[in-house]
């Protein structure tokens, strides 16, 4: 199979069919060969109910379903290991990123790139958001940077495509299950020499789906579990050195 697109969806009853559908209607215009997974976990709202509705009526969507909250690591991991495309691409149910950008970042990875990371935070891309949200982006990813040295501008969009046998050779070793996730993943994959490049993208946030953010107490807890998964990587590291 070419391309399989991972849509971990959690409470996204109000949108997820029509976001399906619009999904599937522009990777059909990528490929022919191409599966969509979708991976909840423990919603309390219509999101199983919707997808695997929409999973019985379309040979192109499975669902992934799980009773209890596992965290968008786990959820993603267990789609992950389950695709069968040589490129693989996960994105944000509510389709924040604009699916113009699929077709680029599937040629990208067909013709040698790791990983290509939408990036709300390079030169040509175009960002809707509420200003704290967007300082604790830009704060985060300096944290990151000062921490990793990975040279990587956004880690957390949730826009990004993989070769699939490189993804497959370090989620094993992905310990964070939360919102560092992406984080993890990306600094194991630069670490182990994979060629990674980010790519400007179009992104705007459902007002919606606004969650609430403390600068000040959630930006000290982010950067306390930041400091922990350097030292674990760090740790990582030299134990195989060894």
């Amino acid at each position: 199979m070419d391309l399989s697109l991972v849509v971990p969806a959690y409470n996204e009853a109000s949108t997820l069919r029509q976001n399906l559908a619009l999904l599937e209607k522009v990777a059909s215009q990528v490929t022919d060969s191409f599966e969509i997974i979708v991976t909840e976990d423990g919603c309390t709202d219509e999101t199983a109910k919707i997808a695997a509705d929409v999973s019985n009526n379309c040979s192109k969507v499975t669902h992934l379903h799980s009773d209890h909250r596992l965290g968008k690591g786990l959820a993603l991991k267990r789609a992950l290991k389950a695709s069968k495309g040589q490129v693989l691409v996960f994105m944000d149910a509510d389709l924040s990123t604009s699916l113009d950008h699929l077709h680029d970042v599937v040629k990208l990875v067909e013709n040698g790139c790791d990983v290509v990371i939408g990036s709300r935070h390079v030169k040509g891309s175009y960002v809707r958001r509420p200003l704290s949200r967007a300082i604790a982006s830009r704060a985060y990813n300096l944290l990151v940077k000062l921490l990793f040295r990975d040279n990587v501008s956004d880690h957390q969009c949730g826009f990004k495509g993989f070769n699939h046998q490189a993804l497959k050779g370090v989620i094993d070793e992905v310990t964070e299950n939360g919102f560092l996730f992406d984080t993890d993943l990306i600094v194991r994959m630069k670490q182990k020499g994979l060629r990674i490049i980010e790519i400007p993208v179009k992104w705007t946030e459902p007002e919606d789906r606004i969650p609430k953010f403390n600068l000040l107490a959630d930006g000290i807890r982010m950067g306390l579990k930041l400091v922990k998964l350097r030292f674990k990587t760090w740790t990582d590291t030299n134990r195989k050195i060894a």
